[in-house]
């Protein structure tokens, strides 16, 4: 078979899949939402019994919408230098954040408040500001374990620091890797359930 006859066979073919597969995109809509339905039904027995608030869903749910779509880390010569600058401002702010959360406390022990505060405002401040402290430990911890150093070692001296850079480059381009394979998979076991249901298809039609 010439090139171009090669080429009108293919065309042709998928074409054909295209039609046949167009005749039962009814049907397939149909399993598609009912299965959709039982699904949704059985996760809604799930958290009745478990108790779970709404509140708490969505949370998990933004934060792993936000982990699955956040940008790729790149290789980068500044990339650990880039990541102990984040670290030493985010411990600025918990530094100050101890602060404010120390001088809130030292009022309502003391129950003298300043100037147009009130043991309500300073009890909001004192909840928002713990939750705001709670958020930067956790982002401190997260980049400390992207480092992988020694918690004794001080920050400041690990700027520049070649071996690290290193390591923190090739962990990038391994964590790149990886993902890219996970992705590569997924669309392969899409590919081979069509596949699998296509000769299913056309076996059940042979028989019948």
């Amino acid at each position: 078979m010439q090139y171009y006859q090669r080429i009108y066979t293919i065309d042709t073919q998928v074409k054909h899949l295209d039609m046949k597969s167009l005749h039962g995109l009814g049907l397939w809509l149909s399993r598609k939402w009912a299965a959709c339905q039982e699904r949704k039904q059985q996760a809604v027995e799930i958290l009745n019994e478990k108790q779970v608030p709404e509140n708490v869903l969505r949370e998990e749910w933004a934060a792993q919408v936000k982990e699955q779509t956040k940008p790729l880390v790149r290789q980068s010569r500044d990339l650990a230098n880039k990541i102990i600058q984040e670290i030493l401002t985010l411990k600025s702010s918990h530094d100050l954040h101890q602060a404010e959360i120390r001088r809130y406390e030292g009022m309502l022990e003391s129950g003298v408040y300043e100037e147009g505060l009130d043991v309500i405002d300073v009890t909001l401040y004192l909840e928002e500001l713990t939750k705001k402290d709670i958020s930067v430990e956790q982002a401190i911890k997260q980049k400390k374990k992207s480092l992988d150093v020694d918690g004794r070692l001080s920050l400041h001296n690990l700027l520049d620091d070649k071996f690290l850079q290193l390591r923190m480059n090739a962990l990038a381009l391994k964590n790149r890797i990886r993902i890219r394979l996970r992705q590569r998979k997924f669309e392969l076991e899409g590919l081979e359930r069509a596949y699998r249901h296509s000769q299913n298809g056309a076996l059940q039609a042979n028989i019948n």
